[in-house]
Parts: structure tokens; C-alpha cells; sequence
């Protein structure tokens, strides 16, 4: 019985122990605001050394946030407007690991790049361009295309972003074809001239969304 009393009194010691080491966060979590105390809370988190750095940065962003509207933070506490931070901002890690998974996904099934600007001036066409290498890595065809060509300058600025959506594409798995993308040239545009005679310019393919014969798509835009 001595033995069993010893173990029972260790056991709630232990417990005892971790119990007063889990943090319970912050004490102001109960604090309400209104329309006319958000300093006197803001000074109170400053001090109160419950409130971890974790809590003072989930509220202040909570406030940036959410502080456009009044009826978005009156009547909220403390500790909800840094739960609902806190599940925003999870969201938005996770939303950013999807895109970033399927990003680096459609790059390895789908490489574009881009060969050479092109132009063409005609009586009734005056247009600029870019060839552009597509090929298909995947094992599966591919039927359309989504994305942007961005066409830098050697000071790695912005010259030229051009949108495009290939519909009714076709790459079939493990080919590579040629395509040729281009878009009117408008005169009195500064960045369309720089583009005709600028020769140092890198293009770049920043692909949104490829869809597969089978219907399978894969985008980078997370909904």
C-alpha cells in the first residue's frame, strides 16, 4: 500500500507539474473591444507578461487586418481576434504549400521556354511576338494552358507582361513542339518600342493552370 501511495503522489506530482507548465496564453484574452478602449488594450498587452510575442504579433496583425472595418473588431475580445488571425494565417500557409506543390508539379510536367522575340509589320498587322519551345513531360497529353510570358530586360525590370490561355491545345506526352504567340504593337507605347529594339531581353514562362486530355488539372491558383 506504501508502494502504491508513493506511486500515486508521483503521478499527480507529474501532472501537477505539467500542468503548471502549459502556458494558458494570454490573461487579456477575455478583454473586449470597443470603439474607445483599443489603446488602453493595445498598453495592457505591452505589459502584461502572460502575453507571448506569438499572441502580440497575431493581434496586431488581426487589427491591420480586420481594422478597416469598425463592426470587424467592436465587440470582439482579445483572444478572438487572435484565434481568428491565427486560422487566417494557417490558411494562408496552407493555401501557399498548395500552390507552391503544384507549381513545382507543373513545371516538371510542362517546360516552356522562350527562343526568340519575333516581329511582324505589314500593311495591316503590325504585331510583336516571342517562339516559344513547349514540351510535355508528363505522360499524359496535354490539352490547354494557362499563364503569363514576362519579358525582362538586363536589369532584370518589367518590359512586357503578356497573358496567355491556350484552349484546345495539344502536346502530346513526352513531345516537344513549337508555338509562336503574338499580340498587337502599339506605336506609342514606350515599353512596345523598347521591346523592338532592346537585343538584351530575357523571357520568362510563369505558368498558371495546365489542364490534361484525361481532365485532371493542376493550377497554382489556390480557391
Amino acid at each position: 500500500m506504501k508502494v502504491l501511495r508513493n506511486i500515486t503522489m508521483i503521478v499527480f506530482g507529474f501532472a501537477l507539474l505539467l500542468t503548471s507548465c502549459d502556458p494558458k496564453g494570454t490573461k487579456l484574452a477575455n478583454e473586449k473591444v470597443t470603439e474607445k478602449n483599443l489603446i488602453e488594450i493595445a498598453t495592457k498587452l505591452k505589459e502584461d507578461k502572460s502575453t507571448t510575442k506569438e499572441e502580440l504579433d497575431l493581434f496586431n496583425s488581426g487589427l491591420a487586418r480586420l481594422g478597416g472595418s469598425k463592426d470587424s473588431l467592436v465587440n470582439k475580445t482579445v483572444g478572438q481576434i487572435i484565434e481568428a488571425q491565427k486560422e487566417f494565417t494557417r490558411n494562408n500557409s496552407a493555401n501557399s504549400l498548395i500552390s507552391i506543390s503544384n507549381k513545382y508539379e507543373i513545371n516538371n510536367a510542362l517546360q516552356i521556354n522562350i527562343l526568340q522575340k519575333l516581329m511582324v509589320n505589314q500593311d495591316t498587322i503590325v504585331a510583336d511576338g516571342v517562339e516559344l519551345a513547349i514540351k510535355n513531360n508528363s505522360d499524359k497529353e496535354i490539352n490547354e494552358i494557362k499563364g503569363e510570358i514576362q519579358i525582362f530586360n538586363a536589369k532584370n525590370e518589367l518590359v512586357k507582361v503578356r497573358p496567355v490561355q491556350w484552349k484546345n491545345f495539344k502536346v502530346e506526352a513526352g513531345k516537344q513542339i513549337t508555338h509562336r504567340e503574338f499580340w498587337p504593337h502599339i506605336k506609342d507605347n514606350p515599353n512596345d518600342q523598347y521591346l523592338r529594339n532592346e537585343k538584351n531581353l530575357i523571357g520568362v514562362w510563369v505558368p498558371e493552370t495546365i489542364t490534361f486530355a484525361d481532365g485532371k488539372k493542376m493550377s497554382v491558383i489556390v480557391k
